[in-house]
């Protein structure tokens, strides 16, 4: 049985995961004119410094 954690209780900073989201990508929720693109669209561009390295990754979800 699993424990009991009473210690714990929800808090107002757990609701911020789908405003932080619609925050960041508002284009993506048909929310026009916040931003040009939404943040994280683009990754790399031509103006973007460093070395270009590929990660290349397998997840296995336990299914």
């Amino acid at each position: 049985m699993a424990q009991s954690i009473d210690c714990l209780k929800e808090s107002p900073s757990q609701t911020a995961g789908p405003y932080v989201h619609i925050g960041l990508t508002p284009n993506f929720v048909d929310i026009g004119g916040v931003y040009e693109t939404d943040l994280g669209v683009v990754m790399v561009s031509d103006k973007t410094k460093g070395e270009r390295i590929r990660i290349k990754v397998r997840v296995l979800d336990g299914t």
